[in-house]
């Protein structure tokens, strides 16, 4: 199938969540049949170091920091 696809994306914040940071992308999809347009949001989180220690905590799990992991480092917990 002949076709060429173009994205764009647009980010923004969440008023009510001020960690949260909103990406839309827009795709454009052109076949010889014509262009079709679809979009994906996604909602991205930023936490601290404290906030992931305490979710693992009320999970009930004991983690363990690795760096450098993936990218920036990445924890690894199992169940107590």
């Amino acid at each position: 199938m002949n076709r060429t696809i173009f994205r764009m994306s647009h980010s923004g914040f969440d008023l009510q969540h001020p960690r949260v940071s909103v990406v839309t992308m827009h795709y454009l999809v052109g076949t010889p049949d014509g262009i079709e347009h679809t979009t994906d949001v996604h909602h991205m989180s930023m936490w601290t170091d404290d906030d992931f220690l305490d979710a693992f905590d009320a999970a009930g799990c004991t983690p363990k920091f690795y760096l450098p992991g993936f990218g920036n480092g990445v924890y690894v917990a199992v169940k107590r």
